[in-house]
């Protein structure tokens, strides 16, 4: 239990652009810096409800063994959703499940039908969504996995982004150009759409598919 509360919380304090232990950075990979960097550059406060949901998942670890974020998830954040043994938690490393998810959260939050901004489950999700992407793009020893194996993902991914969506572009129009990819050839950004474009088709409910991706990220974290 001690050991997972104070490894998320020095991951907290030791972010370089923080400006207290209440303020997180933020990244995303989907966005190009120069749209990203316009409009968050600054870090973001981390929510009443993001330290809820945080307390929430480390309180049922005391006297686990592991720390293996597929377990964790399957034995979680699936009571929300009917999969049990989803994909994306098969035959991928833990970095390649963070980033896979961390494209569909975001891919969710650009949604034109993801307008309703009072649901606290949805700025869960995406601060911690974005706060794990600034982690593994610019602070990768915060991590317990390999930093060479990170550099080395994040180069593929930002490659086949490149490829995939214009250089340049107003979100509305990179969510549009997401929307219509296919599932090939299957990359780790086009499996990130291909989940978000799941969770939109089967938890029509806003409020209960941020209330899932809120609690997987939430269990990865920390």
């Amino acid at each position: 239990f001690l050991e997972k509360l104070i490894g998320f919380l020095i991951r907290v304090s030791i972010s370089p652009q923080r400006r207290n232990r209440n303020w997180i950075a933020q990244y995303t990979v989907i966005l190009p810096d120069e749209v990203f960097f316009k409009c968050n550059l600054d870090p973001v406060e981390i929510s009443p409800e993001t330290k809820k949901a945080i307390a929430g998942s480390i309180k049922p670890t005391f006297g686990e063994q592991t720390n293996r974020l597929a377990s964790q998830v399957r034995n979680s954040m699936f009571e929300h959703w009917a999969l049990k043994d989803h994909w994306t938690l098969k035959d991928h490393s833990q970095v390649e499940i963070m980033l896979i998810w961390h494209i569909a959260t975001d891919y969710c939050h650009l949604s034109p039908s993801s307008g309703n901004g009072s649901i606290p489950d949805r700025y869960v999700a995406v601060t911690l969504s974005r706060y794990c992407a600034y982690l593994l793009a610019f602070v990768p020893q915060l991590l317990p996995y390999h930093e060479a194996d990170i550099k080395e993902l994040i180069d593929t991914v930002t490659k086949e982004i490149a490829k995939d969506l214009p250089s340049s572009g107003a979100p509305s129009g990179r969510y549009q150009k997401m929307k219509e990819l296919g599932d090939n050839p299957p990359t780790v950004f086009r499996k990130g759409v291909k989940l978000g474009k799941q969770l939109e088709d089967d938890m029509p409910d806003e409020a209960q598919r941020w209330k899932a991706m809120a609690d997987f990220w939430a269990k990865t974290i920390i």
